[in-house]
């Protein structure tokens, strides 16, 4: 029988190709031991991580701040808010795209520089949950506030679409990253090279869904 907790399983799998997820606590009768182990987990996931080793500002602001991500993260997410407020005119058009690159270009570039230094941490279950939930769910918040203040027409249908475009650039991220893509700082290569690989890494990233469900029918091993 297919459940969650299997395709969860193979999906963290395949995309990691680290352990398993093998917990499987009763989370209402264990809720409070669970939730000791996740911030254990939380705590060796980040410690010595070099954020901390940074000596001055600038090389803080360089290692949190991913701008290959951020740039197509606005590439990928303001046409949905320039198409919600197309119809308010072009002055409101402009000012929800303006706005929204200026919060996706943070919010991407900062979570995605977050994807960075976790992407080989372990447990994989745990790095997967906070790449694909936690940090997005943080950005939409600080995005979905910004739109509202400021009065951007339909703020609420973008924003859901946009927390969908998010939770999948964030696992692309962390697929792409694991291979070598995307990354900044030493370890990274020219933002060309990567834009070369992307093709390729996007067709494999998307692969997966419907690679699994064939294997679990049995149609490819």
């Amino acid at each position: 029988m297919i459940t969650f907790e299997t395709f969860f399983d193979e999906f963290v799998y395949y995309l990691g190709h680290g352990e398993r997820f093998t917990s499987h606590l009763h989370l209402q009768k264990n809720c409070r031991l669970y939730c000791a182990h996740v911030a254990g987990d939380l705590f060796r996931l980040l410690a010595g991580t070099p954020v901390w080793a940074m000596s001055t500002p600038a090389e803080v602001v360089y290692l949190l701040w991913n701008w290959k991500s951020a740039i197509l993260s606005i590439m990928l997410r303001v046409p949905v808010f320039a198409v919600a407020a197309a119809r308010h005119g072009l002055e409101a058009m402009a000012l929800a795209t303006f706005a929204e690159a200026v919060v996706c270009g943070f919010n991407a570039g900062c979570y995605a520089a977050v994807v960075q230094i976790v992407r080989n941490r372990k447990p994989v279950w745990l790095t997967a949950m906070i790449i694909a939930v936690g940090l997005p769910t943080v950005g939409q918040v600080i995005e979905y506030k910004v739109h509202a203040w400021r009065g951007t027409p339909h703020a609420e249908v973008a924003v859901i679409v946009s927390t969908v475009l998010a939770a999948i650039a964030s696992l692309f991220n962390w697929y792409a990253m694991k291979r070598g893509a995307l990354l900044v700082g030493g370890e990274s290569s020219s933002f060309g090279n990567d834009l070369r690989q992307f093709p390729l890494l996007l067709a494999h990233f998307f692969w997966l869904g419907p690679r699994w469900v064939l294997q679990r029918v049995g149609w490819i091993e």
